[in-house]
């Protein structure tokens, strides 16, 4: 295992983190964005308690299953499992509300590997009191959250109309391409199983960024990125790729406000990506 870790700290170019363990740089598509974070912790290790100034999701990687201890003063303390096992009631992803007191750790035999994505502005407090035991565990909603989810039909981690929330969607070839799109908020995005998959990000003004999202950072993969609210984006398998369970984190609602743009409206207003942006523009 610690072989395993090591290899995992070098290949992503992880640093110690003065919060326990290892963490990645901050990903995002543009500054002043929500921020998405990549850790590891390695067995009989423990992230110090915290909390977050503002709403955070906490996403599963596969390979790792992390416990996730909540402390809340109006409902006590509780336990959740982030992994890929949902008929064990793992969670793929987790929404914690600003102020929460938490704590990860790896679960036994195994090591702790997830992503965290938090609002904008957000900072946060080590919480170092000794905290009793977890009285109730957080469960998932069974295998319907895996990777045997309908493509168009998303599965989510939280109330509907409640932010944050977390989605697990499903692109496989059938359905390899979630064509361009905008959300009116921040979103962050991440691979659950499968993959990698292509993630193509277009600003207001015109800039093209385009993302690999996976587990391999010697394949120039990444784990996270986080996409500001207003800009348009598309996913899509690469060629070779039979499937990817891919994870979202929205900090408000999709909706964006203004007059409707089709995919077929931003391709005229830049022919220049036409080549590029073609392949997502079908609804």
């Amino acid at each position: 295992m610690r072989t395993q870790v090591e290899g995992i700290v070098s290949a992503m170019g992880l640093a110690p983190d003065e919060a326990g363990g290892w963490s990645a740089p901050v990903a995002r598509s543009a500054p002043g964005t929500s921020s998405a974070r990549t850790r590891l912790l390695g067995p009989g290790t423990r992230l110090r308690w915290r909390r977050a100034t503002t709403d955070t999701v906490l996403f599963a990687h596969p390979g790792a299953v992390t416990q996730v201890h909540l402390r809340d003063a109006a409902r006590g303390t509780a336990l959740a499992v982030l992994g890929d096992d949902p008929a064990a009631g793992h969670l793929h992803q987790l929404a914690l509300p600003a102020r929460v007191s938490h704590t990860l750790s790896p679960a036994p035999g195994s090591l702790a590997l997830w992503t965290e994505t938090a609002a904008r502005g957000n900072g946060w407090e080590f919480d170092d009191r000794p905290g009793p035991p977890a009285l109730r565990p957080v469960l998932g909603d069974g295998p319907r959250r895996g990777a045997g989810a309908a493509p168009d039909r998303p599965s989510r981690t939280g109330p509907a109309g409640r932010f944050p929330s977390g989605l697990t969607r499903v692109l496989t070839r059938r359905v390899p391409v979630r064509p361009l799109h905008r959300a009116a908020a921040d979103v962050t995005y991440l691979l659950h199983a499968g993959g990698p998959f292509q993630l193509v990000v277009l600003s207001p003004e015109g800039t093209l960024h385009e993302y690999l999202l996976g587990r391999d950072p010697g394949a120039a993969q990444i784990m996270a990125v986080t996409v500001p609210g207003g800009w348009w984006r598309a996913a899509g398998l690469p060629a070779g790729t039979p499937a990817a369970t891919t994870g979202e984190a929205h900090f408000g609602p999709t909706a964006v406000a203004g007059p409707a743009e089709s995919p077929t409206d931003v391709l005229r207003r830049f022919p220049r990506l036409a080549g590029r942006l073609l392949p997502y523009s079908a609804r």
